[in-house]
């Protein structure tokens, strides 16, 4: 809501006028100031300006626009308000009304506009200068995919990260289940045994037997052996046994990789 100290002054005289709006709003368009019309702005009250007309005339109307903190857009008009002559039938310019050096100067808005377009015409340019860029770089091809990463080499990391959850208080059985079903993968991705996470202990050694060397179908029974009592024991027991017979199992893996059984 706007309001005005009054609706009509003498030459001389100034007025206030005072907009309600909530609390950090900002406003976008202000009372306008003109070769009849001082306009100024109170830096304590934001929404607060006081007006000094400069010769006999009819003034308000002035479209005041202001951006709320929640984004809307706030339009108000302010009043009417007319300014009258000290005497009648006297000069009623503002030299005549106040000493010379407190006559307020107009805002010079010709210059503040070149200022704004000049700004507005940096930022645009910016803008522009941004877009193409973005445009350049969408034309440019892909790079290309990563090479994918040796599986011995990610199940080397993955075991390290188990033998860390062991040490850190994981209980043996999972890490069991954990170093199975990592070891059973690897022998699936480095020979193409679909059914490896899926396989018993049994249909694991049975596979192994036909399709890997005499030395990884040793260190598999014997990582079976210490899996299998861990997965299935009543009471808990310590892993680090397991841990060394899966590091032995993955050591054999990545020797006998490349040979034929």
């Amino acid at each position: 809501m706007i309001t005005l100290t009054r609706d009509t002054v003498v030459l001389g005289d100034t007025l206030g006028l005072a907009w309600s709006l909530p609390a950090g709003s900002r406003i976008v368009s202000a009372p306008v100031a003109s070769d009849s019309l001082v306009v100024a702005s109170d830096s304590t009250r934001p929404g607060t300006w006081t007006l000094q007309p400069l010769s006999p005339a009819g003034y308000g109307g002035d479209t005041l626009r202001a951006v709320s903190p929640t984004g809307d857009t706030v339009t108000e008009i302010v009043p009417a308000w007319t300014a009258k002559p000290k005497v009648e039938d006297a000069d009623s310019a503002a030299a005549t009304l106040l000493p010379p050096e407190k006559v307020p100067e107009p805002f010079p808005w010709d210059y503040a506009g070149i200022a704004a377009g000049s700004i507005a015409a940096v930022l645009l340019a910016i803008w522009g200068w941004k877009r193409y860029k973005a445009w350049k770089a969408s034309r440019l091809p892909p790079p290309p995919p990563p090479p994918p990463r040796d599986p011995v080499e990610v199940a080397r990391e993955q075991l390290q990260a188990i033998v860390a959850s062991s040490r850190a208080g994981k209980p043996a059985r999972e890490t069991a289940f954990a170093c199975g079903e990592l070891l059973r993968e690897l022998h699936g991705n480095l020979h193409g045994w679909a059914e490896s996470v899926e396989s018993t202990s049994f249909e694991w050694k049975s596979w192994a037997r036909k399709a890997r060397t005499p030395e990884e179908l040793l260190a598999l029974e014997g990582f079976l052996s210490e899996a299998d009592a861990l997965r299935y024991a009543d009471a808990a027991r310590d892993a680090e046994h397991l841990l060394d017979k899966a590091q032995l199992l993955l050591d054999a893996i990545e020797r006998q990789r490349g040979v034929k059984p």
